[in-house]
């Protein structure tokens, strides 16, 4: 299989996958990195944030998710 047809078939899987994939070969640190490098820095802080805001929900309650969606307009 070349380079090409990888490409086309990785572009039919659901990011679950995908994920796994990258973890599965060991590339998720090196992913991330070149991920935030790239991204503008707003981008990266309001991730920041709501990680934070998903980790401080998550002590409270289950619904901690919901509660992020719901203030970021996503639900």
């Amino acid at each position: 299989m070349n380079r090409q047809e990888l490409i086309n078939t990785l572009k039919e899987l659901d990011g679950e996958t995908l994920e796994h994939i990258i973890r599965t070969i060991g590339m998720e640190d090196q992913m991330l990195r070149q991920l935030i490098m790239k991204a503008p820095m707003f981008q990266v802080q309001e991730l920041v944030e709501e990680k934070a805001l998903l980790e401080f929900n998550s002590e409270d309650n289950d619904d901690s998710n919901d509660l992020v969606y719901l203030e970021r307009g996503l639900a």
